[in-house]
Formats: C-alpha cells, sequence, structure tokens
C-alpha cells in the first residue's frame, strides 16, 4: 500500500460526501497508486455514519475505504487513531470539510518517485461554496525540491504553515509521534514541529493539489487567547538558533495578538500587556521573508488593535 489518506469526521454529514468523492476522482487519473481512504467518525451526533456507510459500500466492501467510530474525543485523537491503523508506506489528512484537485492522487504518485524522502510538501489554495470562487495559490514553504532537515524546518518557522493536510509523512515517522490531545488548537503544529525534528530530507512541491474550505466558524478564525497557550509554551521550549529565534518570536507575537483583539475589549487589551519583539520585526522588515502584516503587527500592536475595532463597528 502506498498511501494512507486520514479523515478525521465530526458532524460532517454536511460536506464529507463531496470531499470522499474528490479523492476517488482523483484516483481515476492514477492507477499506479495504491491508496486507502481511513474515515474515523468521532462521536458525530448528525448522519456522518449513514453518509458514509450507506453512499460508499461499494468502496467499503472493495478495501478502498475503511470506516471506524470512536467516542468523541477531538481531531488530533481522531487523527492519532487513523494513524494507528494506516497501513500506507505514507500518510496524509484531509478535513471532512476540504476537497482535493483532480490531479491530487496523480501528483502525490509522481512525488512518490523521489525516494528516501521523510516528509513530503505540497499547495494549497483556500476557495468559498465551491473551488470556482477560489484565492490565490499558497504553498506552505519557501523554495522547491529536495532539502534536508534544518534549511526545511527554517522555512517552515518563516511560513508558519502548519497545515498537516499539506504534506504525506512517511509512516514509520508519523506512527511513532501523536497529535496532541486535548489541545484545541495549532495541534497540527505540535504535531508537525515534532516530525520535523525528527525527519532528515524533505521535498516540496510546487503543485497546488489540495482545496480548504474558508470557513467563518473554523477554530483558526474563532480562536480565543487562552486556546493559544498550549502550544505557545510547546513552541518557546523549543531550543532554537537566534535567527530561527527571531522568526518564532514574530509569529507567537502575531497569534496571541490576533487571538486578543477578536475577544478582548480595549481596556481588558491593555491589561493583558502582550509584548512584541520589536527587535526581531525590525530585523525582518526588509528581509521579505515574513509577511508584512504580520510585522507590522509586531511593531504597531496598540494600533492594529484599534483599527481593527473600527472596521468591525
Amino acid at each position: 500500500m502506498d498511501l494512507s489518506i486520514v479523515i478525521p469526521a465530526y458532524n460532517a454529514e454536511k460536506y464529507l460526501t463531496a470531499t470522499l468523492n474528490s479523492i476517488i476522482d482523483s484516483g481515476e487519473t492514477s492507477d499506479s497508486l495504491s491508496y486507502e481512504i481511513i474515515v474515523i467518525n468521532d462521536g458525530s451526533s448528525d448522519t456522518t455514519e449513514e453518509t458514509v456507510t450507506q453512499k460508499f459500500s461499494n468502496e467499503i466492501k472493495s478495501g478502498l475505504l475503511k470506516y471506524h467510530s470512536q467516542k468523541n474525543q477531538g481531531v488530533s485523537a481522531a487523527r492519532n487513531h487513523g494513524i494507528k491503523i494506516a497501513t500506507g508506506r505514507y500518510i496524509t489528512f484531509v478535513d471532512a470539510d476540504d476537497l482535493v484537485t483532480k490531479e491530487y492522487l496523480s501528483a502525490i504518485s509522481s512525488l512518490l518517485n523521489n525516494k528516501g524522502i521523510d516528509i513530503f510538501e505540497f499547495g494549497y489554495f483556500r476557495f468559498k461554496d465551491d473551488t470556482d470562487n477560489k484565492y490565490e495559490n499558497s504553498y506552505v514553504s519557501v523554495s522547491f525540491g529536495e532539502k534536508k532537515q534544518e534549511p526545511a524546518f527554517e522555512e517552515c518557522l518563516i511560513r508558519f504553515k502548519w497545515f498537516s493536510c499539506c504534506r504525506m509523512i512517511k509512516a514509520e515517522l508519523a506512527k511513532s509521534i501523536q497529535f496532541p490531545v486535548g489541545v484545541k488548537l495549532l495541534e497540527d503544529c505540535i504535531f508537525l514541529v515534532n516530525a520535523y525534528k525528527k525527519a532528515k530530507t524533505v521535498y516540496s512541491s510546487k503543485s497546488v493539489i489540495y482545496a480548504y474550505r474558508d470557513e467563518q466558524n473554523s477554530a483558526v478564525n474563532n480562536a480565543r487567547i487562552e486556546q493559544c497557550y498550549p502550544a505557545i509554551e510547546f513552541l518557546r521550549q523549543i531550543s532554537l538558533p537566534k535567527r530561527l529565534k527571531c522568526y518564532l518570536d514574530i509569529h507567537i507575537f502575531y497569534l496571541l495578538h490576533s487571538s486578543a483583539k477578536k475577544s478582548f475589549k480595549f481596556s481588558e487589551y491593555l491589561k493583558l500587556q502582550i509584548k512584541s519583539n520589536k527587535l526581531s520585526a525590525i530585523k525582518l522588515v526588509f528581509s521579505k521573508k515574513i509577511d508584512r502584516h504580520v510585522i507590522l503587527t509586531s511593531l504597531f500592536p496598540l494600533m492594529k488593535f484599534i483599527v481593527y475595532k473600527i472596521r468591525k463597528r
């Protein structure tokens, strides 16, 4: 088995059919790739189970699709369950409300021609309602091709795009770590940091084959500041050279600021006294490596907070 695709599903009846069909349809253009789809129902209270077992009964009978259910434990526990039972040489993830392109599996098949790679990266785009209403293509890395662990990890810190769905990880590596159960935000970040620390080689592709549905009710868009702390404490404990710590400081501050400005009143925000690393920000102003909006937030946090509140009125 070449590939295991793990899909955690919680109350996913609205989009899951389209998600599964997009994967299966992409398989029609890739005869040489052997793969399995693993759906983990994380204690759904809607018709998620009926959606899978009735609409995709033929795929279940053929072994293409494996369906498992568990008590509600969260997305991390569901992904860990999928990793545990996966039989593919590589493991990747798809969220139950997202889509993949028609070239998804054929592109993955081509990537697997590169031998000895621990982590593959590929591009994505965001969309609303349908894939015709999409934003520009994006990447989780800065450069492309094969690279060693250290430069690959540095590029992850620069981009700060911790999307497990845009990675394909060697099974023995994925099975040696776990998503953090109980963490409500940035669980992908914690999992992937541990994966990159163990990886020896990474390959970044220009193929844009994953489609993220842009939902206003997503965990990231509605993040509360207390949900950020477990991931931030984890990140701050990572031993890094000063130049890499600089990238991390900027992104941690941006994450805290983004959460605080949504949930706090002005007086509460002032009491919080989040400190930005202005020295780190100034160093990166002219590097063009990090999004200018992220850097400006670190340099002028109070101004950004006030502008946000004015626009929301």
